[in-house]
């Protein structure tokens, strides 16, 4: 819903007019909750999950709710694995006039020997078919990592039973680090060039909203009002230099040895506000 839902929610971080997907984040329910759940995948990535949410005091009015998940091991790639956690907390307080709730979250993630897409110096050949699937097209001491922590804070006030107010700050952190290719494909027989990249980023983003939220009728026509303000903030960077050049076939892919970094930064230098 492109242009509706621009109008209702606002521009897209990016700028872009586009769709927006409203993530709304769990809360403990009336029915206390306990759930564990397992989950395997190829080769050997096994991992956990389990889900705690329990209310208490009067009538119900303050809650817990607590995720939990991790997995690691082998995936279907060769020579690739990958390690991920992730841990989020929320509580609330449902009052007659007054809700409160808060959100803290962190979420890492570590992949060796990441999959990468595979791009063309021109487009002056047929390209060929694709390698097999568990074909890895990297260095096994390729990696990935990505680390990402949140939180937020939100209130609502009934001023009357037709006015509410409403508050809400936020923000998130990300780092990464990763050192990896990206393919060229030079011709129809699969060869193609690597240049591989050492690349440090970070996105550091603050958000807040608040509004007012209003009923009225006029004769038999009810309305809903809402007036908000919204603010986001983002500072960024990246620094992507590329550490050395290789060439291989993605049929028959060649092992090259690890580049000298000890003069590259793992730090990104800030590039970008928005």
């Amino acid at each position: 819903l492109k242009g509706p839902s621009a109008l209702l929610n606002g521009m897209a971080p990016t700028g872009a007019v586009g769709g927006n997907i409203n993530l709304v984040t769990k809360r403990a329910t009336d029915a206390p909750v306990t759930q564990l759940t397992t989950s395997y995948f190829s080769d050997a990535q096994y991992g956990a999950h389990v889900d705690l949410g329990r209310r208490f005091g009067e009538d119900n009015r303050w809650g817990v709710r607590f995720n939990g998940a991790y997995r690691d091991g082998r995936t279907g790639v060769d020579d690739q694995s990958q390690r991920a956690g992730s841990a989020t907390l929320k509580l609330d307080f449902r009052g007659e006039r007054l809700r409160l709730s808060a959100d803290l979250g962190y979420h890492d993630i570590h992949t060796d020997a990441p999959t990468r897409v595979v791009f063309t110096d021109n487009a002056n050949f047929q390209i060929p078919r694709a390698p097999k699937n568990t074909l890895s097209l990297g260095q096994p001491w390729y990696f990935a990592a990505s680390k990402d922590s949140f939180g937020m804070v939100q209130g609502e006030f009934d001023i009357t039973s037709e006015l509410t107010a409403y508050a809400a700050f936020g923000g998130r952190k990300n780092d990464f680090l990763g050192l990896y290719n990206f393919i060229y494909l030079q011709n129809a027989l699969g060869d193609f060039r690597a240049n591989q990249y050492f690349q440090p980023t970070f996105s550091d983003t603050r958000t807040a909203q608040a509004g007012l939220r209003a009923k009225l009728v006029t004769g038999s026509v009810h309305h809903d009002l809402n007036l908000s303000v919204d603010t986001l903030h983002t500072d960024s960077g990246v620094l992507a230099p590329v550490v050395s050049t290789y060439r291989s076939n993605m049929y028959f892919p060649s092992y090259v040895a690890p580049p000298n970094l000890l003069s590259y930064s793992s730090v990104a230098p800030r590039t970008a506000e928005s």
